[in-house]
Order: C-alpha cells, then structure tokens, then sequence
C-alpha cells in the first residue's frame, strides 16, 4: 500500500514518517543531517541518541515550520528548524535571487510571510524569544521589523498545540540550527549563500544572525530516500515529480 502526500507539507511528512518507522531510524536521521551544508559555521555532523519530530508546525505571527527535529546527542539537546520550498507549477517557480530580492524589498512587499528567508528569521527571533523572555513573553509579543499595517511585534497566538510545541522545543535550546531545503544544487546552493547572502545585513532586523542557517538540496534527499530503500519516500517524490526540484 501507498500513501501519497501532495506538494512541501506531503513530501516532508512521508520522508520523516518513513524513517521514523524504520528500525535503523536514529541513523537515517544522521545520515540525513549529515547532507546539510552550513556556510557561516564548522559544524560537525551530529550524533543522535533520541529524538522526535513535529511536523508541520505553526508559531501564530512567527509562522510555520514544515518540520522541528529535537535531538538529543547524548551530549546536548538540540533544536533544528526546517522549512522547506520547491520549484513550484504554473505561474509560480521558486528563484532563490528573487526571493532575497523580495525580502530585502520589506514587510510590506507581497507573499513577504511565506518568503523563504523571512520564515528563516522567524524562527531565530522565536528561539531567542524562548531564551530571554519564554513562552509568556512570546506570548505577548516580540519586536521586529514594521508590517504591512505598522504593527512592530508579532505574538504566537493562543493555539494550545503551538503551546505544547514551544515547552517540548526549550528542552533542546542548547544550540539551534535553521535548515532550508531547497530545488537547488549543493554547489548552487553554497555560491549563493557564501557570494550574495553573506552580504545582507538589513536594518531594523533585530537579532538578526545567520551563523547557524543551513542548507539541504531536495535532489540530494531524493538520492538519500533511493539509497536508503525508502520506497514510500521515493514513490511520493514520483507522484510530486516536476514540482519539487
């Protein structure tokens, strides 16, 4: 039996459930982990003694992450933020330049919220947030930068599942990384990050820190979900072809 997910939010849940149910799935999260390129930081790939994933998660005001994987090393307890875009169909296709173009643009610009690098900063102010003022201070709102409306906080919301998520996610505030899985070659991916990304530094973006962003290639996944046996994985990457990478 096979059961297809449909688009980012599919794709991302039959690749974690997949692994999740096999027996060897502590590996296969270090293996996974282990693609992932950092351009900012030496970060040695990373053991894994426990973990769990929450899937398709959503912060209120800070937005979404496609997945949060909470990892407990053995040695330390570790939070990774993933969100996740494909190439995308019809009039839409992801450009990795016009997106930065877009965010540097502001708050106010069009499809700002789901921008790749927004969502990214969201969750560095989300996880500083959870350091200095905790789940009530996000609660009543941090600052960033004015919105379309002029609005300069955004809170998470009231959602009891946000809730729960944010008091699993402090346990594992030892370190925080900021994976972004993109329809881009490892070697696309890494000229972007090191030749124009490095560069940005936008004003009024408070906290704002790219040290611990990271990279995955969805082709890159692909092959891993082949050489790993993940078939359910491979047959979603199928179903999804020509819209993710």
């Amino acid at each position: 039996m096979t059961v297809l997910g449909f688009g980012v939010s599919g794709i991302v849940s039959a690749v974690f459930n997949e692994i999740n149910s096999r027996q060897n799935s502590k590996t296969l999260i270090e293996r996974l982990q282990s693609l992932a390129r950092f351009p900012f930081i030496q970060r040695p790939p990373f053991q894994v003694f426990s973990y769990e994933i929450i899937l398709d998660v959503n912060f209120g005001k800070l937005g979404k992450s496609d997945a949060v994987l909470l990892i407990d090393t053995g040695r330390s307890r570790i939070s990774v933020f993933i969100q996740a875009k494909v190439t995308g169909a019809g009039r839409y296709t992801f450009n990795i330049d016009d997106e930065l173009d877009s965010f540097i643009d502001g708050p106010g610009e069009p499809g700002f919220v789901t921008n790749i690098f927004s969502e990214l900063y969201g969750k560095v102010r989300l996880v500083q947030g959870l350091k200095t003022v905790g789940i009530e201070g996000l609660g009543k709102g941090i600052e960033f930068p004015p919105s379309a409306s002029g609005k300069t906080t955004r809170k998470i919301g009231s959602n009891l599942a946000t809730i729960r998520s944010l008091k699993r996610i402090s346990m594992y505030m030892d370190a925080s990384f900021f994976i972004s899985i993109l329809p881009l070659t490892i070697d696309d991916g890494g000229k972007f990050f090191t030749d124009r990304f490095s560069e940005v530094h936008p004003a009024g973006y408070v906290g704002w820190d790219t040290s611990c962003y990271g990279y995955l290639s969805w082709k890159d996944i692909h092959s891993f979900c082949s050489n790993c046996g993940l078939d359910n994985s491979r047959n979603n990457f199928y179903f999804n072809r020509d819209q993710i990478y």
